[in-house]
């Protein structure tokens, strides 16, 4: 993994940070051995991120593009999913 995504180091790419769904836009900032590190556009938080969270990277040169029914479609050079865990609260 980390050879791939070391060709998107300050480039904008597309990832599903907060949401399992959604993706957004962030910039790819730096890759370690052990983990990643990204800067969200809507707040400037760097985030670092293991490769064992990573669940799929989507890699196209004419671009993967992504956005759903009402939402506006994007394209990026890579996108990065990565695994969420899921947050249950007893009613």
């Amino acid at each position: 993994m980390k050879s791939i995504l070391e060709k998107y180091v300050e480039s904008t790419i597309g990832m599903n940070v907060e949401s399992p769904f959604h993706i957004e836009t962030v910039q790819l900032s730096a890759v370690h051995d052990e983990y990643f590190s990204l800067s969200r556009e809507k707040d400037g938080n760097v985030i670092h991120i293991p490769y064992a969270n990573v669940v799929r990277i989507v890699e196209n040169p004419e671009g993967v593009r992504v956005g759903g029914l009402f939402h506006q479609k994007k394209t990026y050079p890579v996108v990065v999913k990565i695994g969420h865990i899921v947050e249950y609260i007893p009613a």
